[in-house]
């Protein structure tokens, strides 16, 4: 079986010596997606159940679990259906949740794969489909998936999955802590890896859309291309990393002229008034405005002398994981 990183979750993957490509929905467990979700007996009272569920806008129901094993479910829906009635309340508040639970549930093991899920949560009644999904592992209740994460997640892995692939033209897309290429990249066996980010291109995403996304990893792609030279590799990292490999009397002057030519063009990713005033505003969730900064460009940067023991490429593996703690701490 094996196990590859993406959208910072470890995701179990088939186990399929054919495959060609990692990362598409049909090679990834829905085990992967699962959520743990507040859990009652049967015997707990509709009316305690009831007021959990009203207490939290965001809580979608609850598991009915005995031994750890699955019964049924009780939905928001289902509730609010059984108890809205003029003696609804009345006459359940006082019985234990698994007179009302709903045992006709879809439930799915860990190991189902997400393309399935998809199509069997589509398929349900009308009033069912967007009920949340139940996780069974080892007959064993895991958690549960809502119908909302499930499309998204899909989504997301698709896009990182295209990312792996070639997401910007002419830059080879790869996953590079674990396929470095073994160059050479000077003759004195020094070697620098530089990897630049984008700060805030998440939110810039979500309030200018992909398109204009896209637009921007273009553009970082040309001043890639335009200030470093040819023999050095260049690849992507995921959706919004690059990584270089050159030598260390190169990669500052490559860092600040990728920097400052980043910094020259980026008026023309916003609007007027956004880059007025230096920020972008978006609403979270609840409806509640953020503000989030303008894009930057940070890059760390860290080299290493090739040992008599150890190859190029083992070195070049080996510092990339630093260069990626070296950036998190200056983001």
């Amino acid at each position: 079986m094996s196990v590859a990183a993406i959208m910072d979750n470890s995701l179990i993957y088939k186990k399929d010596t054919n495959r060609q490509s990692e990362g598409k929905i049909s090679d990834i467990y829905i085990g992967n997606l699962c959520t743990s979700l507040g859990t009652v007996t049967p015997d707990t009272k509709i009316s305690v159940v009831s007021q959990m569920i009203r207490s939290d806008p965001y809580l979608p129901g609850f598991c009915v679990i005995e031994d750890n094993m699955l019964l049924g479910v009780a939905t928001k829906n289902q509730m609010n259906a059984k108890l809205s009635s003029q003696y609804g309340y009345n006459l359940y508040c006082n019985k234990g949740i698994e007179v009302i639970m709903c045992k006709d549930f879809l439930c799915v093991d860990f190991f189902t794969t997400i393309d399935i899920v998809v199509k069997i949560a589509m398929q349900r009644d009308p009033d069912k489909i967007y009920d949340f999904i139940t996780i069974t592992k080892d007959g064993r209740y895991s958690g549960i998936v809502t119908v909302k994460d499930l499309l998204e997640k899909s989504i997301k892995i698709e896009i990182v999955n295209a990312a792996h692939g070639n997401h910007v033209p002419s830059l080879p897309g790869r996953t590079v802590t674990s396929k470095l290429p073994p160059v050479s990249v000077a003759s004195s066996g020094r070697s620098c890896i530089l990897d630049f980010d984008i700060d805030n291109f998440k939110s810039y995403n979500e309030v200018y859309g992909f398109d204009k996304g896209d637009a921007v990893m273009r553009c970082l792609n040309q001043i890639l291309s335009r200030n470093i030279p040819k023999e050095y590799f260049v690849g992507q990292d995921g959706e919004e990393d690059f990584i270089a490999i050159a030598t260390p009397s190169d990669a500052d002057i490559i860092c600040r002229q990728v920097i400052e030519e980043f910094e020259r063009l980026s008026p023309e990713f916003y609007c007027e008034s956004d880059w007025s005033r230096g920020y972008i505003v978006s609403k979270n969730r609840n409806g509640i405005e953020e503000v989030h900064p303008l894009m930057s460009i940070t890059v760390a940067g860290v080299s290493d002398a090739a040992s008599e023991n150890t190859s190029k490429s083992e070195n070049l593996s080996g510092i990339s994981d630093t260069a990626c703690k070296i950036k998190s701490i200056c983001t």
